[in-house]
């Protein structure tokens, strides 16, 4: 999802893009979008909400944290600041915006920053080292206009002069370059002709012929209509009503979506995004209709953020080429919409390293027990539905593949082609591998009373299950295409998990913090289940519940922390009859999901949380992160093979897409004849022939060799290992 972008306007064209994404962090491409590169992968927070550049240096890029519409990580962790094109980062003003979500930034002049947040719009004129509302310091971290700041921008030919929109107020315009906002200086009031009671609010200026036409989009609180499109023609002294056909727009009541845009070269030629994006040329004389729609068939919907080409990029009369970011990625278009290019790097299987990989995953699952099963790998997605990385898509894109509000998919373990998904619009499953359109997704589900279920496959392949918000546990023994209802619980279920060893036995965490076991799921309505309570655990949701492959009475529970509860991880070993805090260094952090994985002694717990992936190789009395590399990132489900050696395991992030545990072998080639090879790294999962030997099992750890020259023959590691030659060079043969 695209919040918002920025084009570099030095050169003659728009090549040099930085796009802000929802926990997804910023991106740069320096080639126009046909590739991109993530650049805050391991700052604070990755859900970003405003970029800038600093107009005297525009190697100097700002990118604001947070974002209200975020689901999983709304609050924002501080302002970040580069002075080197993204490559390295400073957060700034983290005491002030920390819990805040920044919606836009802008910089009148060189140094001088205005942010616009949800805490009240701030100023600084030191590029960003202070805010303050106190001349000439400005210092005293405090911000210059309180209220919700949805929208901010310059004027289009006086830098000095600064317009802030505020949730519930109006639009307020300042002369002195953001120093003050005088309370009579709203120019978007009921006496002026806007409406009296609005909520979200976002505003474009024109710039040819004049600066003085005017438009806004408001979310509308009262009357049968619930948004409104404004115009003026006099910098906001008046405002009339430009007609729009509700039921063909669509605004979101918390501003989800909401955009708009005049043609910095026709004043007439006005773009107001909603769900959908609609062009009129007449300046909204016509109106706004369906017939008014640019996007369909050729741009994702959900319009977030709407920016032109810089004017040093501009070389001939309207349209000027504009970019469009939605909750599909990235667009632009040189013909008002007439045609589209995306611009999310190769949409090809093939190669396509450097694409955009922003989706954000709500469930991933993978095919399972051999090599060829588990190149399969599911995942469903928020406003993606489900996508799918098969055998044949090398590099990072994914197959498209149901559309919709993905929620959770499921993979057959007797054949990874096999897969069902539930989302906002229904349950599909598709039977040759996910490829988009007919006959690969088809409808499913008979029996299921709603949408939006959390889907799980016995790992026998025997039987489906499925759970709603219904709190009914429904079994299906026909691969899905019919369900039965089997079991209502007292709560909603949040997670499900079936023994590995006798799939009889599920373990189920439900949202009142409880949770419930079966010993004869395969009875379906006539299963005997016992509830559970967990002792010393909160009276929250159980996000995440695994059972030992190996021994159905051991199991796993986590949690979120609630309230005053910091308590987030706990194990029993006796089929719930007692549990044990194994929350240790993990106390207060989100946990979201948990596997076991049986092919280490003893068997690691592995739990995913808002920041990463953390493993205890004892059975919880201590955490460690896991791996490397992997982004700082809200991690929503996890999924296991086993039977690879070591265990293959892969993470779904909401914002960064899926990320596989790359287990990397250091090893000395034993036939150079020099010793520039010593260290190398062996690409993931590829086999070596000759060298040493690095079992890829356990924690990753360091062993140090004296400099030399060692002919000693064939030398195993029983670790993950770095290899350091101390002293000079290392050759072993």
């Amino acid at each position: 999802m695209v919040r918002d972008l920025v084009i570099d306007p030095f050169g003659s064209s728009d090549q040099i893009i930085y796009i802000a994404t929802d926990s997804g962090g910023l991106w740069k491409t320096q080639d126009g979008g046909a590739t991109w590169v993530p650049k805050t992968d391991f700052l604070p927070s990755l859900n970003i909400g405003a970029i800038a550049l600093d107009p005297g240096n525009p190697s100097i890029v700002y990118a604001g944290s947070g974002n209200a519409e975020n689901q999983f990580a709304s609050s924002g962790a501080g302002l970040y600041k580069s002075s080197d094109g993204g490559e390295t980062w400073v957060v700034l003003g983290a005491s002030i915006f920390t819990n805040c979500a920044i919606n836009r930034l802008v910089l009148p002049a060189p140094n001088l920053l205005l942010v616009a947040s949800s805490c009240g719009c701030f100023r600084s004129i030191d590029g960003g080292q202070n805010f303050g509302s106190n001349p000439p310091l400005y210092n005293d971290g405090l911000p210059i206009i309180s209220g919700n700041i949805t929208d901010l921008d310059v004027d289009t030919a006086i830098p000095t002069t600064v317009y802030v929109s505020i949730w519930g107020f109006g639009i307020f315009s300042s002369t002195d370059s953001g120093a003050t906002f005088p309370a009579g200086a709203n120019i978007f009031t009921p006496a002026r002709g806007a409406p009296a009671s609005v909520g979200y609010i976002t505003f474009a200026q024109s710039k040819q012929p004049d600066r003085r036409t005017m438009y806004v989009v408001a979310q509308l609180l009262s009357g049968p209509a619930n948004t409104g499109v404004f115009k003026s023609v006099n910098l906001g002294l008046s405002w009339t009503n430009v007609s729009v056909n509700t039921s063909d727009i669509e605004v979101s009541p918390v501003g989800y979506w909401g955009t708009v845009g005049v043609d910095p070269q026709d004043a007439k030629r006005l773009y107001v995004g909603a769900r959908a994006l609609y062009l009129v040329t007449d300046g909204g004389v016509s109106g706004i209709t369906a017939a008014s729609r640019i996007d369909l068939s050729k741009v994702h919907a959900d319009q977030h953020a709407l920016v032109f080409s810089p004017p040093s990029h501009v070389t001939g009369p309207a349209p000027t080429r504009f970019y469009t970011g939605t909750d599909g990625g990235l667009a632009t278009t040189t013909n008002s919409g007439s045609s589209w290019t995306l611009l999310n790097g190769s949409s090809a299987c093939f190669f396509g390293n450097g694409s955009l990989a922003t989706i954000l995953f709500r469930k991933i699952d993978i095919g399972r027990y051999s090599t060829a099963n588990n190149l399969y790998t599911y995942g469903a997605a928020q406003d993606l539905g489900v996508s799918v990385h098969r055998p044949d898509c090398r590099g990072s894109p994914w197959l498209f593949g149901q559309g919709g509000d993905g929620n959770s998919v499921a993979v057959d373990p007797l054949d990874p082609r096999h897969a069902i998904v539930s989302t906002g619009d229904g349950t599909y499953s598709t039977t040759d591998g996910g490829a988009s359109g007919t006959p690969s997704w088809q409808q499913s589900g008979k029996g299921l009373t709603s949408v939006n279920f959390l889907m799980f496959y016995d790992p026998k392949g025997q039987f489906v299950y499925a759970a709603g918000s219904d709190n009914i546990l429904y079994q299906s023994a026909d691969n899905g295409n019919s369900f039965t209802a089997i079991r209502t619980f007292s709560a909603q279920v949040y997670d499900l998990s079936i023994a590995t060893i006798d799939s009889s036995t599920i373990w189920v965490g439900l949202g009142d913090g409880t949770v419930q076991r079966t010993a004869n799921a395969k009875a379906g309505s006539n299963a005997n289940w016992t509830s559970i309570a967990i002792a010393g655990g909160p009276r929250s949701p159980v996000t995440g519940i695994a059972v030992d492959p190996a021994n159905t009475s051991q199991a796993v529970a986590v949690f979120r922390p609630s309230g005053s509860s910091t308590r987030v991880a706990f194990r029993t070993v006796d089929n719930g009859a007692s549990w044990m805090d194994i929350s240790s260094n993990l106390r207060g952090v989100p946990l979201n999901a948990v596997v076991i994985d049986p092919n280490t002694s003893p068997h690691a717990i592995i739990v995913a949380t808002d920041t990463g992936v953390q493993r205890s190789m004892d059975f919880g009395a201590t955490w460690q992160p896991l791996g490397f590399a992997l982004p700082n990132v809200h991690c929503t489900s996890l999924a296991i093979d086993p039977s690879a050696t070591p265990s293959l395991l892969r993470v779904g992030t909401y914002g960064r897409s899926v990320f596989e545990l790359a287990y990397q072998r250091i090893y000395v080639d034993g036939n150079s004849t020099s010793a520039t090879q010593d260290g190398t790294l062996e690409n993931p999962f590829h086999t070596l022939l000759q060298g040493l030997n690095v079992p890829p099992s356990g924690a990753a750890r360091f062993v140090n060799i004296q400099s030399g020259d060692y002919a000693v023959g064939p030398i195993t590691l029983t670790q993950c290992a770095t290899l350091n030659a101390l002293n000079g060079v290392v050759r072993i043969h």
